[in-house]
């Protein structure tokens, strides 16, 4: 499974080919966040049946202290990025998942707490 960040899934739904064949070849089940899920329908008013096919996956107890604990590794590395990225990135480390994403900060998130971040180059 890889989590698709929303600058990702937005730029699928405008047709940009060369996003969406880079997710098609480095991922066969996605997934999202549901920090992104509001980030979308926040700024976005992106309708909830673009995200049937995905698995959105929640924010519970344990992402809550993983959350807490990337808050005070990027603190503490002088790093400190937006409170939701830190959200997403406690949910792709909770469960083990690979962020596709086209934040640069999360490149940086993932080098400080360890998570897999792909970018298309795009």
């Amino acid at each position: 499974m890889t989590i698709l960040d929303s600058n990702v899934i937005l730029r699928i739904m405008r047709g940009e080919k060369e996003v969406k064949r880079f997710v098609e070849n480095h991922s066969d089940t996605i997934g999202t966040t549901i920090f992104n899920v509001y980030e979308l329908l926040r700024g976005r008013g992106v309708i909830l049946d673009y995200f049937k096919g995905f698995e959105i996956y929640g924010f519970s107890e344990s992402e809550a202290r993983v959350a807490a604990e990337i808050y005070r590794k990027l603190k503490s590395s002088g790093k400190m990025k937006g409170e939701i990225d830190i959200l997403i990135a406690s949910i792709v480390k909770a469960n083990g998942e690979t962020i596709i994403t086209i934040d640069k900060d999360f490149i940086e998130i993932g080098k400080i707490v360890q998570i897999d971040v792909l970018t298309p180059s795009s």
